[in-house]
Formats: C-alpha cells, sequence, structure tokens
C-alpha cells in the first residue's frame, strides 16, 4: 500500500507540475489545424468510449475546447493531451507524432492496445509520457531515448516484454522512470547508471534478474527503488529514502551495510529467504518510518 501511495503521489507531482508550466513556443510554419488532424486521427482509432468523452472532438468545436485537451495560451498549439482514466479502448496512431508542440502525454488507465507508434519518437518537446494501465504489446522501443528532454516516462501495468533498452541511459534529464508489473527480462544494463537525474526508479514485478549495477546504487539523487518480486541484488546509495526488495529471492543475513542507508525511511525486504539475527547497526537507521521483514 505505501508502494501504491508513494507511486500515485509521485505522478501527480509530475502532472502538476507540468500543467503549471505553460511552454514559451517559438515560430512555425504549421498552426491547430495540424494539431486538429492528429486529434481526430486518434479518435478514429478509438474503439470503445463509455462515457462519450470525445463526443466534442469535432470541426464545429474549437480544438483547444475538446476535453483532454490543453492548449498554450499565447500561441494557440497543444501542449498537453490528458485522457487519463477515461475508458477509452482502441489504438494509437502514428499521427500522433504531428502534435508537434506537445510536452506532456497521459494516457494512464484505458484500455489502449498494440504497440507504441514509432511516430511518438517525432515529440522532442515531450516531457511527461505515461502511458501506464493499458494493455500495450511488445519491446520497449529503442526510440524512446532518442525523446531527451523526458522527465517522467512512465509504462507499468501493460504487457510489455524482452529486455530493458539500453537507449533509455540516454534519457540524461530523466527523473522518474516507472516500468512495474510487465513481463521484462535479463539484467538491468549498467549505462542506467548514466541517468544522474533520476530520483526514483519502479522495476518491480517483472523477471528481470541479477546485480543491481554499483552505478545504479550510487545515483546520489536517488531517493526510491523498488524492484520486489525480481532477481535482483546490489548495494545502494546512502540517499535512498525507499526502498523495496520483498521477494526478490534474497538469501543468507541482512547484510551490515544495511546501516549505510541513513535516510532511508521505508525499507521492504519481506518474503526472501533470509535468516539468521537482525544487526545491531539497524538502530542506525533513524529516519525508518515502516521496516517490513
Amino acid at each position: 500500500m505505501n508502494l501504491i501511495l508513494r507511486h500515485f503521489n509521485l505522478h501527480y507531482a509530475f502532472f502538476l507540475l507540468l500543467l503549471l508550466q505553460l511552454p514559451n513556443f517559438g515560430c512555425s510554419s504549421t498552426n491547430i489545424t495540424t494539431d486538429q488532424s492528429a486529434l481526430l486521427a486518434i479518435k478514429s482509432h478509438i474503439t470503445t468510449d463509455p462515457n462519450n468523452i470525445l463526443s466534442n472532438w469535432s470541426t464545429a468545436t474549437p480544438v483547444c475546447d475538446w476535453i483532454g485537451v490543453f492548449c498554450n495560451r499565447r500561441h494557440k498549439r497543444v501542449f498537453a493531451l490528458d485522457l487519463s482514466f477515461k475508458g477509452l479502448a482502441g489504438s494509437l496512431p502514428s499521427q500522433i507524432g504531428n502534435l508537434s508542440f506537445l510536452v506532456k502525454l497521459n494516457l494512464l488507465n484505458n484500455s489502449f492496445s498494440g504497440h507504441l507508434p514509432e511516430g511518438l519518437s517525432n515529440l522532442r518537446r515531450l516531457k511527461y509520457l505515461n502511458a501506464g494501465y493499458n494493455n500495450f504489446v511488445g519491446n520497449i522501443p529503442a526510440w524512446l531515448g532518442s525523446l531527451k528532454k523526458l522527465t517522467y516516462l512512465g509504462l507499468y501495468g501493460c504487457r510489455f516484454s524482452g529486455a530493458l533498452p539500453v537507449s533509455l541511459s540516454n534519457l540524461t534529464e530523466l527523473q522518474y522512470l516507472a516500468l512495474s508489473f510487465n513481463k521484462l527480462e535479463g539484467p538491468i544494463p549498467r549505462s542506467f547508471g548514466n541517468s544522474t537525474s533520476l530520483q526514483n526508479l519502479f522495476l518491480d514485478f517483472n523477471n528481470l534478474m541479477g546485480e543491481i549495477p554499483d552505478r545504479i546504487g550510487n545515483l546520489r539523487q536517488l531517493e526510491t527503488l523498488s524492484v520486489a518480486n525480481a532477481n535482483l541484488f546490489g548495494n545502494f546509495s546512502s540517499e535512498l529514502e525507499f526502498l523495496v526488495m520483498g521477494d526478490c529471492g534474497t538469501m543468507g543475513t541482512i547484510p551490515p551495510e544495511i546501516r549505510n542507508l541513513s535516510n532511508i525511511q521505508f525499507l521492504h525486504l519481506e518474503a526472501n529467504n533470509l535468516g539468521g539475527f537482525i544487526p545491531t547497526s539497524m538502530k542506525r537507521l533513524s529516519k525508518v518510518q515502516i521496516l517490513g521483514l
């Protein structure tokens, strides 16, 4: 429950922050009709809209008045599209990549299926992408690594499979990465340790295995690391506030190095094969609020 609450609190913190940041767009050879065509292409690929959310998406209504559409007040271009929790089903067309001024895309908790369209790679201004809790399949696309301005990437609760793409380490401004509840497998690429801006990393409930690279454990900005229900192990930074390693197949005793987590508030080690004594050094963890053993 604490993990879920932290997950959603962080999600909405990023959500509100980006809504308050109206981008200052420069001149463009395109106009709002480009955005209108792209949005109508999205509507045409929606097969289920139980609450008629998209009923006002028509040429009879100004684009900036469409439900879920947010425009920059000065330049009248679409900078955010929020279709979260709308019960929508269908697929995403490649034309979504024509929303060239898009900064925020939120599709959370719908029933979109198929693959993420490569057209999304054209959204070079995109800072926030949340496609969590949908039915997207296939590998996590390598081209996501070209969205260099991303600070939030949420692809949790879908059906993604295969390995973690090394290209995600190119997202040097990324602060929040959530890939939980998928079918991902293999190791965590060592290059993920280059993500020096990363503050929150959720990889739990996948088929990942192996050692968490030291460079990830030493990321000074990292506050949350959740790898529950994955066969992962490693050392961690003293800056961590939230560490979830339940049901990771960890064996042996609680390592004395745990005392180095001086900022830890939530420590979850339950459902492992740990034994022996609780090390006395854990009394140094004076900020702990919840300890799960």
